[in-house]
C-alpha cells in the first residue's frame, strides 16, 4: 500500500489512532492491517491527543472491532505495545504476564 510506506525491517512499530487516521481521511484500516501483516512490522493503537480527538484507547478498540479487526489481532497490538514501550525488560515482562492473566 502507498499509504503505509512500510519498510521491510523487522523492528518497526506503527502507532494508529483510528480517529485521527482513519476517521481523519489518512488511513485505510482494512488494506493497512493486512499489508502491516505480510510486511512483519508492529502495529500498536494509540489515543493520540485525547483533548483533541475525545476518544481513549478503549474506544479506539471498540472502533476498530467494528471496522473488523479481531479480538486476537487487537491482542496482539497490544503485545507490540508494551514491545515498544519505553521501560526495561523487567517491567515490560511484569505487564505481558499481567495482560496474559486478563486475557485468560
Amino acid at each position: 500500500s502507498k499509504k503505509t510506506g512500510l519498510c521491510n525491517a523487522t523492528n518497526v512499530n506503527l502507532e494508529a489512532g483510528t480517529v485521527t487516521n482513519v476517521y481523519g481521511g489518512g488511513l485505510d484500516i482494512g488494506s493497512t492491517n493486512a499489508t502491516v501483516n505480510q510486511k512483519g512490522a508492529k502495529v500498536t493503537i494509540n489515543s493520540d491527543n485525547m483533548v483533541y480527538a475525545k476518544t481513549s484507547v478503549h474506544h479506539e478498540h471498540e472502533m476498530l472491532r467494528q471496522l473488523g479487526i479481531t479480538v486476537d489481532e487487537l491482542k496482539q497490538c497490544t503485545l507490540n505495545a508494551v514491545d515498544a514501550a519505553f521501560c526495561d525488560e523487567e517491567t515490560k515482562n511484569i505487564i505481558r504476564q499481567k495482560l496474559q492473566e486478563e486475557w485468560k
